[in-house]
């Protein structure tokens, strides 16, 4: 599916459906979303993700990318960071 950000999102939100605790699924609709250009709503599947799997860095990732593109840039370095420290 690489390059097909919408179709991606819509699989990955059915998904999310089907199993709203899988914090894998959010995190790669929030890559979608970020591909899509929608940081905003990268950024709240990144937080579903750290709020679901606090201990997985991947998920303050995501959400430092999201941050870093809507150009909130102390908050993203400082999510970036949070990650370094989650396991």
């Amino acid at each position: 599916m690489a390059g097909q950000f919408d179709a991606a999102a819509k699989h990955f939100t059915a998904a999310i459906e089907n199993d709203p605790t899988d914090h894998v699924f959010f995190s790669n609709r929030s890559a979608a979303y970020l591909s899509q250009g929608a940081a905003a709503s990268a950024l709240s599947d990144a937080r579903r993700v750290i709020t679901l799997k606090p201990d997985w860095p991947k998920g303050y990732s995501r959400a430092g990318a999201a941050l870093f593109s809507l150009k909130r840039y102390d908050e993203s370095l400082s999510m970036y960071n949070d990650g370094m420290c989650a396991h």
